[in-house]
C-alpha cells in the first residue's frame, strides 16, 4: 500500500465549525505511525499535472482556477478562501 501526505493538507486556516474538518489529515497519519508505520513511509504526492485535472474538470474551470479568475458560484462552491499559491 502506497501512503501519501503532505503537511499543507493540514495547514490551511478554515473559520472555527467549518464544515470540512481539515485537521483530520495530519490526525489520521499520527494515528497510522502510532500502529508503528514509520514517518518515512509517507510519500509526498506531486501535484496533478493538466490532463490529470480535465479527467474530472472543464478547460474553462481550470484556466480560470491557475488564473485566479473563478467565478462566484465556482467560488463558493469550493468553500475555502481562494489564495495566489505558487
Amino acid at each position: 500500500m502506497q501512503l501519501y501526505y503532505h503537511p499543507l493538507y493540514s495547514d490551511l486556516i478554515l473559520p472555527e465549525r467549518h464544515r470540512f474538518p481539515i485537521q483530520k489529515y495530519k490526525l489520521l497519519k499520527t494515528e497510522i505511525e502510532s500502529l508503528g508505520v514509520l514517518a518515512s513511509a509517507f510519500q509526498e504526492p506531486k501535484k496533478a499535472n493538466a490532463s490529470q485535472l480535465a479527467l474530472c474538470h472543464s478547460q474553462r474551470y481550470i484556466d480560470d482556477f491557475l488564473a485566479g479568475t473563478l467565478g462566484r458560484v465556482d467560488l463558493c462552491g469550493l468553500k475555502f478562501v481562494q489564495s495566489r499559491g505558487d
